[in-house]
């Protein structure tokens, strides 16, 4: 017994549990549905009390009394519901569940079911049904979301007040009877839908709130997955260590650059750079202090030029320019800048301190001239060969389809 014990109460903790997790959403909902029913029943009841006041004009007393307790009654619910209605508004502008929602709830229902309570007992004066008790509790039932032990407590207390107030006006005991029966029935049935609408929104709250998770969780994961996609294009088109384009990417973008210089006919130059006894750096101060050298040359090359030329690192101490809409004089120009910068820059690593000096290879197409990236390649890895065979730190050329030429330095570089 103690196990069906210990069950139900462990039952009655899970829902408790719920019902507080979700009573801000459903205090929400409820606030829409009050603005709701404020533009309904607001023109409802002044139409219905004016109808009422009218109505009676030239009955006997009695009927007019009642039916001007009718027209207030009426007039009483526009007049309360207008209000509830401007409150649910500011609680709605204010996008969250506050006490005042909570308020709001409660005054709404309880108004509804003592003013319908007030109509049904009024009517006993000349009618045996509680129609507009009806009317209410139903309403109660079906229209906010009240957790079903207040639910209870709201049905029983509005069940009590119609069980003494219909004696205060009917004497018959047998319709008084059939009056507080049918009452208990609507409070019955109301309570029934109340706790059904509750447990269903309690559901859809709950579901709602899990999907949103999920889609929350499917979002950061496509965005991590995208990220990460971006990173793996980097790092397919970029040298990890220096941040310039890879020889891949070098030759795609060569390739799209030769064609446009094809539809458009314009002058295009390379420059191969080369740092100069590199393989003595690293055998020196150790591969570490080699990196720096690479990404110290990879800022040079970046900085010396402009942002529509392509700077690619295209092998070990490699590098390649791409120079769109360049004469190969103005090439050797800009190689000749870079190398000067190069060799009065010397590297400053803690205290070791680095001078190198790179070698420059330069060839280039003409504008109306064809040739193919491999071809462009080959000239400038000429070009840089006869540089370091003329003795290093210097620009040479080479033209397209013949051998490279002569060194193209002042006298005093070539010390």
């Amino acid at each position: 017994m103690s196990v069906y014990i210990d069950r139900f109460k462990g039952w009655l903790q899970t829902v408790q549990a719920e019902h507080d997790s979700v009573i801000d959403e459903a205090l929400m909902i409820n606030m829409h549905r009050l603005r709701w029913m404020a533009f309904v029943v607001v023109p409802l009841g002044l139409v219905l009390g004016g109808a009422y006041w009218v109505g009676a004009d030239g009955s006997a007393p009695s009927v007019v009394a009642g039916s001007r307790a009718h027209a207030w009654a009426d007039f009483s619910m526009a007049a309360v519901m207008a209000l509830l209605g401007l409150g649910a508004q500011h609680v709605i502008k204010q996008g969250r569940a506050t006490p005042m929602a909570q308020g709001l709830t409660l005054l709404a229902s309880g108004f509804t079911l003592v003013i319908t309570i007030a109509a049904s007992t009024m009517d006993q004066t000349y009618l045996s049904g509680i129609t507009a008790f009806l009317f209410g509790s139903i309403t109660i039932g079906a229209v906010p979301l009240i957790r079903p032990r207040l639910a209870l407590f709201m049905f029983l207390g509005a069940y009590g007040l119609l069980y003494y107030a219909l004696a205060l006006t009917q004497q018959d005991p047998v319709l008084l009877h059939i009056g507080r029966v049918t009452g208990l029935a609507a409070v019955f049935l109301s309570f029934c839908v109340s706790v059904g609408l509750w447990r269903q929104a309690t559901a859809n709250i709950l579901l709602h709130r899990a999907l949103k998770s999920i889609n929350d969780a499917l979002k950061s994961s496509n965005e991590a997955l995208a990220a990460k996609e971006g990173e793996l294009v980097v790092l397919a088109q970029h040298d990890g260590l220096t941040g310039l384009y890879n020889r891949r990417a070098f030759t795609q973008l060569a390739e799209s650059e030769l064609a446009r210089a094809n539809r458009y006919p314009c002058d295009t130059s390379v420059i191969m750079a080369d740092i100069d006894f590199f393989k003595k750096v690293n055998d020196t101060y150790g591969h570490p202090v080699g990196d720096e050298v690479l990404k110290h040359l990879a800022g040079f090359l970046s900085a010396g030029v402009r942002s529509t030329d392509v700077v690619a690192r295209v092998g070990g101490e490699e590098f390649m320019v791409m120079l769109p809409q360049t004469s190969v004089e103005a090439a050797v120009m800009l190689a000749e800048k870079l190398r000067v910068l190069v060799q009065d820059s010397p590297i400053q690593l803690g205290d070791l301190r680095i001078s190198i000096t790179v070698s420059f290879g330069v060839a280039g197409i003409a504008a109306g001239q064809s040739g193919t990236v491999d071809e462009l390649y080959t000239a400038a890895d000429n070009a840089l060969y006869d540089a370091k065979h003329q003795g290093r730190n210097r620009v040479a050329v080479c033209a397209l389809g013949r051998p490279p030429e002569a060194p193209v330095m002042p006298a005093a570089s070539r010390l």
